[in-house]
């Protein structure tokens, strides 16, 4: 929400972060030697040679409200793939994100950032991603694929690892809530 110059694949920014947030680059601040000299040598050759560049520092306050850029984008991306599935063949089946909103909304961090959405408050993610939800059920609906309603409702914050990733239990509710409408929608 709100990254400025968003691209259409996300590219410039989230794919990027993507890397320093599973930290899968060669080297970083997570690598050490036994010597600094030597750590900060292997840096600075990581730095020099390293063909993944990190996102842009964004230094803007949070921001509250819609973000048109996204939407459109995000509702084209959501046609191409219902238009590359068709092509193939291949049924759409969408299903909508699902947080853990009681850490998001109610959590002592609800006020705070995460570096996964830079411009958006903790406690403002699930408004946001609750409104995408509905864009993506009403655009399956227009491009005739099948929208599987899932409820946030029918989650406990015990069913997460974070704020966004299910622990094994949230894992199997999610996909008992889903079996039965993809089932269906494969037959």
């Amino acid at each position: 929400m709100h990254i400025p110059h968003l691209d259409p694949a996300y590219a410039r920014f989230h794919l990027r972060a993507q890397i320093d947030a599973l930290k899968v680059r060669r080297f970083g601040s997570a690598y050490a030697a036994i010597s600094p000299l030597l750590t900060i040598a292997v840096r600075q050759v990581s730095a020099w040679t390293d063909t993944a560049r990190p996102p842009r520092t964004i230094d803007s306050p949070p921001m509250v409200g819609p973000d048109p850029r996204l939407e459109a984008l995000y509702l084209r991306n959501v046609r191409s793939i219902s238009r590359m599935n068709r092509d193939r063949g291949i049924r759409t089946i969408w299903v909508g994100q699902i947080l853990n909103v009681a850490e998001l909304e109610d959590g002592e961090d609800r006020d705070e950032v995460n570096a996964w959405v830079p411009l958006l408050r903790n406690k403002d993610v699930w408004p946001v991603l609750s409104h995408l939800n509905d864009l993506l059920r009403q655009e399956a609906a227009s491009l005739d694929d099948i929208y599987v309603d899932v409820p946030y409702t029918a989650f406990q914050p015990s069913d997460f690892y974070d704020n966004g990733h299910f622990l094994a239990p949230g894992s199997r509710k999610f996909a008992r809530l889903i079996a039965s409408p993809v089932a269906d929608a494969c037959r």
